[in-house]
C-alpha cells in the first residue's frame, strides 16, 4: 500500500512540474505574441514612412519646374506671383517659393510673412551656406534644415542649382530655386495622428551632418521612445528616421497576470486530481496550447485608406502634369492695327504661331493675315474698341500661313494718339489651345473622380466653422440621402447623425475638435433622410486655422463603411463560434480521458460484485448489500457514459423512429423523476417526420432536460411544457443555436423543454454546456454536457432561451430522416451463463483489472495467463502455443494494445484477439477494420458479458 507521505511527495513533485511547464508556456506564449505585434508595428511603421517620403517628394518636385521654367526663360520668369499662387495648392505642403539669382534671395512667394528672406545671401549665411554650397557642387537637389527660418517657424528648404547656356558654350551658375516646407504645414498632410489613435507613440528625426547627433523633428511624446522599431526615409544628401511603439508597451501586464494565475490553478487542479488521472498534466497542457494559438488580424483600414490615397495621388499627379504642360506655354501675340485695320507691328510670338515673317504682315489687313478671309469679321472687338474707347474681349480661331487653326483668346485696346485721339487698336492674342484641352482633360479628370467616390462611397465637403455652414459633394448627398433643398447647416448635419449619438458627436466636434484644434477622425452612424436607413460613416477632417490661430475652416472626407462594419461583425460572430468550438473539443478530450479511467475502475467493482452475487447463496444477507455496490457501480458508469457522450465517444445505435412515440413511451419516467409540486405538460405534434437516432441517447437527453427544469423550479410550484413539431431552419436561424457546424438549411423535428422556474443570466447560459460547471451545490456538471454531445454526434443543434425569474426553454433540433419510423423494440438480454475451456492470456497495465479478470475467466471455465503489458504479453504467447484467446487492453507503457495485436498476428495469423477499452466500440473498431480483430468488450463489463463475447469469439457460428 502507498504511504501518504509519498503520495504527498508525489503529489508536490507534480505541481512544481506543472507548474514550471506553464511559465515555459506562458513566457513563449509571450514571446509570440511581442513577435507578432512587432512586425505589425513595423508594417504600420513602414507605410507611414513611406507616406512621407511621398509627400516629401511631391513637394520637393516644385523645384525641378521652377528650374525649368528659369532655363526655358533664359533666367527670368514672367508672372510669377501668378505662376507660384498656382503652384503652391498642386504641390501640397510648400509655405513658399524662392528665387536666388547668383545664390540672393531676389523673389518669393507669398510675399506677406517673408519679407525677412529677400536680400539673404545664402552663399555667405553660415547657417544655410553648407546645403547651398553642396547642392551647387553636386549639381542636384540638397535639403536643409530642419532648423529656424528666418521668417519665423522650424522647417526645411530644398534647393536646387540651375546652370544657363553661356556664350562660350559651357555652362553658367545662374542661381538657387528654393522651396521653403515648414515642419507643422507638412506633417498636417500625413496622417500620422492616425497612429497615435491606433495605440502608437511615434518619432520623426535626422542625423545633423555637421554634428553628427540625432535631432528629433517631431514626436508623439514628451517622453523618448524606449524599444522602437524604426524605418529610414530617404532625402537629398541625408535620411530621416520614422520610430514607432506600442503605446501601453510591448507586453500586456494584465494577459502575463491572468495567464500566471491560469498556469497556477491549472497545477493545483492536476495536483488533486493525479491519483485518478495519470494522463490529465498532458491534457491541461494541449488545453493550454490551443488557447494560446490566437492571433491578431492587421489593421486594415489604415490599409484600405492608405491605398485610396495612394490612388487618389496618381490621378492628381496626372492633372498636375497636364496643368504645368499648360503653364509652361503662356505667351502672348502683340498686334498694332490702325483704324482701316492695316497691320502696323507684330512681335515675335505672333510670327511665330502664324507661320510668317514679321515683316510680311505690315500693311496688310488683320483679317486677311490672322483669319484668311477678305473682308472685315461679322464681330470685330477692334471696331467695338475703335467705337467705345473700351477693351473688348472674343475667343476666336486664328488661321496659320498652312491654313491650320488653334484657339485664341483676343483682347483689343484702343490705340491712343497724344492728343486723345483714337488711331486703332492693339490686339493682344492668348493661345489657349493647351487650355482648351487641358479644360476638356479637366472635365474628363472630374467626372472620373466623381465616379471614383461613387464606386468607394467617399464623399468629401467643406465646412465654414464662422458661418456654421457645409458644402458637399453629389456623393455625399447621396451617402447622407440629401437634395439641394436640405438644410446644410450644424444643426442639419447633426440631425443625420443617429439619435443615440447625436449629444457624443456634438461634445466632440466642440471639444476634441475645435476646442484642442485637432483632426477629426470618428467614425458614427447616421440615418439617411430619403428612406430612414441606417448606415455606419468613417469621417475625417482637416482644420485650418485663421491668423489669430482659430479654426475658420475644415475639410475631409465621408466614406459609407456599412458594408465594412457588417463584415467585421460577421468575422467577430465566426471567430467566437470557432473559439467556442475549440473549447468544446479540448474539454471533449478532457471528458473522454476521465470516462476512460473511471471504466478501469468500475469494472473492478462491477466484476468484484458479479462474483460475489455468483458465489453467494440466495438467502445470505449479505447479497442486498452487493446490489447496492452494483447499482452504486451502475451510476458512476452512467456517469461515465455521460462524459463519453459530451466528448463525443458514446455509443450510439441508430434507427429511424417517430420523436413523439419515444416522449409517449418515456412519460410515466419523466413524471416519476420530477419534483411532486411540478406539473408535467405535453403539446406533442401529430404526424411529425422520422428521425435517425439512437433512442436510449435521445431518452438520456430528454431526461436531463426535464430533470434539469425539475431543479430550476425547485420548492415552488410550477409548469415543465415539452413540446415537438418541425420547422424549417435556415443559416440565419443556426447563427444563433449552439453546434452551428455548417448544418444543412432545410426541415428539422424539435423538442422543446420549458420551465416556469428561476431563469438564467447571460453569463450563466453561456457556461450552461460546459462540462463540470453547474448551480447545484451537489451537482457533477455532465448531464446538460451530454445533452450537447448526443445533439452534436446526431447532427443536430440546441437552442436556449432564458431571462432571470422568467423560466427557461431548451429546444433541440433533429434533422428529418428519409422513409418511415421503426416501432420501438425492447431489447432482451440472456441471463444464461456461458463457460467454456482453455487458456486465455489476459493483458493489462492495471494490476485490479488483471486480478479480477483472472477470477473472471476462472469462473467462466478457462485457464488463465496474465501480462502487465505489450512487451510481457508477447513472451508469455511465444512460450504457451495452446493459448486460444488473448484479452488485450488498448492503453497501455511501453507497447500498446495497436502495436502488441500487430506482433501477435506476426507471430500466429490465426490468434483470437478481443480488444478491451473504456472508449466505445464503433470508435476503437473503426482503428482494427480489415486487420482480423477477433472482438471487443468496453470496460466496464460484467461476468455475463465476458462470457458472451468469448463465446462469439472461440465458437465459430452455425452455417
Amino acid at each position: 500500500m502507498i504511504k501518504s507521505s509519498w503520495v504527498t511527495l508525489v503529489t508536490i513533485l507534480a505541481f512544481c512540474i506543472s507548474l514550471v511547464l506553464g511559465g515555459v508556456l506562458v513566457a513563449f506564449h509571450q514571446n509570440l505574441l511581442y513577435e507578432e505585434r512587432e512586425k505589425q508595428v513595423r508594417e504600420i511603421n513602414a507605410r507611414f514612412a513611406y507616406t512621407i517620403q511621398d509627400h516629401l517628394n511631391r513637394s520637393l518636385s516644385a523645384t525641378y519646374a521652377l528650374a525649368a521654367l528659369i532655363r526655358q526663360g533664359n533666367g527670368r520668369i514672367e508672372h510669377f506671383d501668378l505662376l507660384g499662387s498656382e503652384m503652391l495648392p498642386l504641390y501640397g505642403g510648400i509655405s513658399s517659393l524662392q528665387l536666388a539669382p547668383d545664390g540672393v534671395i531676389r523673389q518669393v512667394y507669398p510675399r506677406t510673412g517673408n519679407e525677412k528672406a529677400i536680400g539673404l545671401n545664402l552663399l555667405s549665411d553660415r547657417q544655410r551656406s553648407q546645403e547651398a554650397m553642396l547642392a551647387i557642387s553636386s549639381r542636384r537637389l540638397s535639403l536643409a534644415g530642419p532648423f529656424e527660418l528666418i521668417q519665423g517657424g522650424k522647417g526645411v528648404v530644398g534647393r536646387i542649382p540651375v546652370f544657363l547656356d553661356a556664350a562660350n558654350g559651357k555652362e553658367r551658375f545662374w542661381g538657387l530655386v528654393s522651396v521653403v516646407i515648414r515642419i507643422p504645414d507638412f506633417l498636417a498632410t500625413v496622417p500620422l495622428q492616425q497612429a497615435v489613435h491606433s495605440g502608437y507613440h511615434y518619432e520623426l528625426s535626422r542625423v545633423n551632418p555637421t554634428t553628427g547627433k540625432r535631432e528629433v523633428i517631431t514626436r508623439s511624446s514628451s517622453e523618448p521612445l524606449h524599444a522602437p522599431v524604426r524605418a529610414n526615409i530617404e532625402v537629398p544628401n541625408g535620411v530621416w528616421t520614422l520610430s514607432m511603439e506600442p503605446r501601453d508597451g510591448w507586453h500586456a501586464l494584465s494577459e502575463l497576470a491572468a495567464e500566471g494565475v491560469l498556469v497556477l490553478l491549472i497545477s493545483t487542479l492536476l495536483a488533486a486530481l493525479l491519483r485518478t488521472m495519470a494522463r490529465q498534466p498532458l491534457l491541461l497542457k494541449l488545453k493550454v496550447e490551443e488557447r494560446t494559438r490566437q492571433l491578431s488580424e492587421s489593421n486594415t483600414l489604415l490599409a484600405a485608406e492608405m491605398e485610396e490615397r495612394v490612388r487618389a495621388e496618381e490621378i492628381l499627379r496626372a492633372s498636375e502634369s497636364r496643368q504645368r504642360t499648360l503653364l509652361d506655354n503662356i505667351p502672348l501675340g502683340i498686334t498694332l492695327v490702325d483704324r482701316e485695320h492695316r497691320i502696323v507691328m507684330v512681335n515675335r510670338t505672333t510670327s511665330e504661331w502664324f507661320g510668317r515673317a514679321a515683316e510680311s504682315f505690315v500693311g496688310k489687313h488683320c483679317y486677311e493675315q490672322f483669319k484668311n478671309r477678305e473682308r472685315i469679321c461679322d464681330y470685330c472687338p477692334g471696331i467695338v474698341s475703335v467705337r467705345s474707347g473700351l477693351v473688348s474681349n472674343i475667343d476666336t480661331e486664328g488661321v496659320r500661313a498652312d491654313g491650320g487653326t488653334f484657339a485664341v483668346h483676343l483682347r483689343t485696346f484702343p490705340l491712343l494718339d497724344q492728343s486723345g485721339g483714337i488711331t486703332g487698336f492693339i490686339e493682344v492674342v492668348e493661345d489657349i489651345t493647351g487650355l482648351k484641352r487641358a479644360e476638356d482633360a479637366l472635365r474628363l479628370s472630374e467626372a472620373k473622380l466623381k465616379e471614383s467616390q461613387r464606386v468607394a462611397h467617399i464623399g468629401h465637403y467643406e465646412f465654414d466653422i464662422e458661418a456654421r455652414l457645409w458644402t458637399c459633394s453629389e456623393e455625399l448627398e447621396e451617402i447622407f440621402g440629401i437634395d439641394d433643398a436640405y438644410s446644410r447647416d450644424l444643426n442639419g448635419w447633426l440631425t443625420i447623425i443617429a439619435p443615440d449619438q447625436r449629444e457624443e458627436m456634438s461634445t466632440y466636434l466642440q471639444r476634441e475638435v475645435l476646442g484642442k484644434r485637432q483632426g477629426f477622425d470618428r467614425e458614427y452612424r447616421i440615418v439617411r433622410v430619403s428612406d430612414r436607413a441606417e448606415r455606419w460613416v468613417h469621417g475625417l477632417g482637416q482644420l485650418e486655422l485663421g491668423p489669430d490661430g482659430h479654426p475658420v475652416r475644415m475639410f475631409g472626407t465621408i466614406q459609407d463603411i456599412t458594408a465594412r462594419k457588417r463584415a467585421d461583425e460577421e468575422r467577430q460572430k465566426l471567430e467566437a463560434q470557432m473559439q467556442h468550438a475549440q473549447k468544446l473539443e479540448s474539454l471533449g478530450v478532457l471528458a473522454g480521458g476521465i470516462a476512460h479511467d473511471f471504466n478501469n475502475i468500475l469494472l473492478a467493482i462491477l466484476g468484484h460484485a458479479d462474483l460475489a452475487l455468483m458465489r453467494l447463496s440466495a438467502a445470505s444477507p449479505g447479497r442486498e448489500n452487493l446490489h447496492q455496490i452494483e447499482l452504486a457501480a451502475q451510476r458512476a458508469a452512467e456517469l461515465a457514459r455521460q462524459m463519453l457522450a459530451y466528448s463525443g465517444k458514446g455509443r450510439f445505435v441508430i434507427e429511424t423512429l417517430d420523436l413523439g412515440e419515444i416522449i409517449m413511451e418515456m412519460t410515466h419516467m419523466l413524471e416519476v423523476s420530477i419534483s411532486k409540486k411540478a406539473v408535467l405538460r405535453l403539446n406533442l405534434a401529430k404526424d411529425l417526420p422520422p428521425i435517425q437516432v439512437d433512442v436510449t441517447q435521445v431518452r438520456q437527453v430528454l431526461m436531463n432536460l426535464v430533470i434539469n427544469a425539475s431543479e430550476a423550479i425547485g420548492d415552488a410550484s410550477g409548469v415543465i411544457a415539452i413540446t415537438t413539431g418541425a420547422m424549417h431552419c435556415d443559416r440565419e436561424y443556426f447563427g444563433e443555436t449552439w453546434l452551428d457546424e455548417q448544418l444543412p438549411e432545410g426541415t428539422y423535428v424539435f423538442v422543446e423543454v420549458a420551465d416556469t422556474g428561476c431563469g438564467m443570466d447571460r453569463e450563466t447560459i453561456s457556461r450552461v454546456f460546459d462540462p463540470f460547471f453547474t448551480t447545484k451545490f451537489a451537482g457533477r456538471g455532465l448531464g446538460m454536457a451530454a445533452v450537447l454531445g448526443i445533439v452534436r454526434g446526431h447532427k443536430g443543434a440546441v437552442k436556449v432561451y432564458s431571462e432571470p425569474r422568467k423560466g427557461t426553454t431548451f429546444k433541440v433540433l433533429f434533422p428529418v430522416a428519409q422513409g418511415h419510423a421503426e416501432a420501438l423494440r425492447e431489447r432482451v438480454t440472456s441471463q444464461e451463463l456461458w463457460h467454456g475451456s482453455g487458456t486465455v492470456l489476459l493483458v493489462d497495465d492495471e494490476e485490479t483489472v488483471r486480478a479480477l479478470g483472472t477470477e473472471m475467466l476462472q469462473a467462466l471455465g478457462f485457464d488463465v495467463l496474465t501480462a502487465k503489458d505489450g512487451r510481457e504479453a508477447l513472451g508469455i504467447f511465444r512460450e504457451h502455443q495452446d493459448i486460444k484467446a488473448v484479452i488485450l487492453d488498448l492503453t497501455m507503457p511501453h507497447m500498446d494494445g495497436e502495436e502488441t495485436f500487430r506482433e501477435l498476428r506476426r507471430t500466429r495469423s490465426d490468434v483470437r484477439v478481443v480488444m478491451s477499452s473504456g472508449y466505445n466500440e464503433q470508435e476503437v473498431c473503426q482503428r482494427f477494420l480489415g486487420k482480423g480483430l477477433a472482438g471487443f468488450i468496453q470496460k466496464p463489463y460484467r461476468l455475463a458479458e465476458l462470457g458472451a463475447v468469448l463465446r462469439e469469439t472461440l465458437e465459430p457460428p452455425e452455417k
